[in-house]
């Protein structure tokens, strides 16, 4: 049996989204499901190897929304999805699978299910809700909504992330809420372990300093814990031009020229892991914004795979991320600067405190093992719909 995954910007294989959609691929390769794996590209067809696996690259939707203005791209969907189509057709495809945020390739995937009669399958990172808070145009934002609807309700499964964004897309788009299968992000396990080696840095931040994290909360919480501890050393990892309040800017400054926080460009994904073992602590942020409590980013698994506990920090009340770290004790999750400050600085102080969390953690991953969460949701969600159907290509 052959499935299709079509994954949005799954080459180079160095954020999120893209090691998500290869956990998918290796765990439909394992189940002997035979994935052909298709992502967008502008460049001419392309086969590209990561991790032993094959990905096509092919000229479809984003491809030419990349090049030419609205509304050309769309002019094109015929094309595109007869393209996308005449590879399912000729490798006998038994069942698609797409993701979002990006929502053409989803729609152009349904439309190669309805014409081949198989099921298609939606897998959610960041439902639109959260997209467009970062995408101006109110008109575009109504388009995108409506286009995540119609994908909720072609889909015969809808995956996503948390609980929250489950009922979030339950409600918004008004579907069943057994059409809807939580699968978490989780890590994987074979990459990131605890490493022993020598410890560089008490906190560090993964990722780049996006508005959703609310990067200036987390400098100013940088810069009380420098008050608390004069030995401060703080690792941002993946560090780029951000937008900044002004205290929060100053707070930059005066932390990075006297040595409390070294600012480091993003790397490859295979050199994270020895650099996350450097660290003692890591950090997650949350902004404000409510729709963003539905979020739990793939870093907070990644430091719970390698041993880190989570030194927390966002709004009041309920929060996935906050209920992440309360139910399973795996750090804190503070409201204020000041009170990240003294929970970071109490937990540094403790190394008794330190390598309990420490275990706890490495005890708690087993739980978010990313490889054995795709397998299962592959398993229990699309192997039935192969086994029961006859639609062939």
């Amino acid at each position: 049996m052959t499935i299709l995954i079509a994954w949005p910007n799954l080459v180079p294989v160095t954020h999120a989204g893209a090691v998500r959609g290869m956990a998918f691929v290796k765990a439909a390769a394992a189940l002997g499901l035979s994935p052909i794996t298709i992502t967008p590209s502008i460049t001419d067809p392309t086969i590209e190897r990561w991790d032993g696996m094959h990905i096509s690259t092919l000229r479809l939707y984003d491809s030419y929304a990349s090049l030419l203005p609205p509304p050309f791209p769309a002019l094109l969907l015929p094309l595109t999805i007869a393209r996308l189509s005449a590879i399912a057709k000729k490798n006998r495809v038994r069942a698609v699978v797409s993701s979002t945020p990006g929502l053409f390739l989803a729609l152009e995937c349904l439309f190669v299910a309805r014409l081949l009669g198989i099921p298609f399958f939606l897998d959610i990172r960041d439902s639109w809700a959260l997209e467009e808070i970062s995408h101006t145009g109110l008109l575009r934002n109504r388009v995108k909504s409506r286009l995540e609807w119609i994908l909720c309700h072609g889909a015969v499964k809808v995956w996503t992330v948390t609980e929250s964004l489950a009922r979030l897309l339950c409600e918004s788009h008004r579907f069943p809420s057994n059409r809807v299968q939580v699968v978490p992000n989780g890590a994987d396990l074979s990459v990131f372990s605890p490493i022993a080696t020598q410890k560089k840095y008490d906190l560090v931040f993964l990722g780049a300093p996006s508005p959703y994290e609310d990067p200036s909360k987390a400098l100013e919480s940088f810069l009380c814990l420098s008050f608390e501890r004069p030995s401060l050393r703080v690792l941002w990892l993946g560090w780029e031009r951000a937008t900044l309040t002004d205290s929060a800017r100053s707070a930059l400054n005066m932390l990075v020229s006297k040595g409390f926080l070294k600012l480091s460009p993003r790397v490859p994904n295979s050199e994270v892991p020895s650099i996350l073992a450097e660290a003692r602590i890591g950090v997650a942020s949350l902004c404000e914004e409510e729709v963003y409590r539905t979020a739990i980013g793939a870093k907070v698994y990644e430091y719970i795979a390698s041993g880190l506990p989570l030194a927390s920090l966002g709004p009041p009340g309920k929060s996935e991320l906050r209920s992440l770290i309360e139910a399973y004790g795996v750090g804190f999750f503070a409201t204020t600067p000041k009170d990240f400050a003294s929970f970071a600085s109490q937990i540094l102080t403790d190394e008794k405190k330190l390598k309990s969390l420490r275990e706890r953690c490495l005890t708690v991953s087993k739980r978010f093992d990313r490889g054995q969460i795709c397998l299962q949701a592959l398993r229990n969600f699309v192997v039935p719909y192969l086994n029961r159907t006859k639609g062939t290509a």
